[in-house]
């Protein structure tokens, strides 16, 4: 489900309340980052996250990284993290939040106005979710 299309704010809760209250199967929560740093791109699961919260994490990480090196030369693993993020954390179900390059950051900023990166990532989501859906399936 998304759970939204529009540039329409929704608090967290209401986006997690939205997963939980439809009994997704998965929760992937896909940002662009801002703050700083050396750009590139990372996931999250929580501190406290289930085998398969892991496991989506981690397939996830993978076809993202491996679908953005296809296309944009210099994407920086920020690898995979563990925090405490709503998103992941108030989730009933697996959940993992990808930060998908930096908006602040000149080199990724220009990578991502490009339609074949956005595209990319697009890509590297859908399939990582579809990976993870038929393979571990039976831990959902």
């Amino acid at each position: 489900m998304l759970s939204r299309s529009t540039d329409v704010f929704l608090e967290l809760k209401e986006r997690t309340n939205l997963a939980n209250k439809a009994g997704a199967d998965i929760l992937v929560s896909i940002h662009s980052n801002a703050g700083g740093g050396s750009g590139g791109f990372e996931t999250y699961r929580y501190t406290k996250a289930s085998t398969a919260s892991v496991a989506l994490q981690n397939v996830l990480h993978t076809e993202n990284m491996d679908t953005l090196n296809k296309v944009a030369v210099g994407v920086i693993n920020r690898g995979k993290k563990v925090d405490i993020l709503h998103m992941v954390r108030e989730s009933n179900m697996p959940a993992v939040l990808t930060e998908n390059l930096f908006l602040d950051v000149a080199t990724d900023a220009a990578k991502l106005k490009k339609d074949v990166v956005i595209q990319a990532i697009i890509d590297g989501h859908v399939i990582g979710m579809v990976e993870a859906l038929l393979i571990h399936r039976h831990e959902l």
